[in-house]
């Protein structure tokens, strides 16, 4: 159980969190709606995303979800 854990919960896995930790206060503060912002966490937390973290690197992953929340909710005052 242990060697399995170790496996799951990896640097990648730290790294994947780092990055949502990051984003978090963006998506807030983009003011979106408590549905829009649930499901732009649920997107941005699924597995691919670890996957993709540990074939293309952290600076690539946390580039391509940043720009998923820029699509999903632009900054205040910019057009849609």
């Amino acid at each position: 159980v242990c060697r399995h854990l170790e496996a799951e919960f990896d640097d990648a896995f730290g790294a994947w969190v780092a990055i949502l930790a990051e984003l978090r206060p963006l998506v807030l503060a983009r003011g979106a709606d408590e549905d829009e912002r649930h499901d732009l966490f649920a997107r941005l937390s699924r597995w691919e995303w670890l996957d993709r973290l540990r074939r293309e690197g952290a600076g690539a992953v946390r580039a391509v979800m940043r720009a998923e929340v820029d699509a999903a909710l632009p900054p205040s005052g910019d057009p849609v």
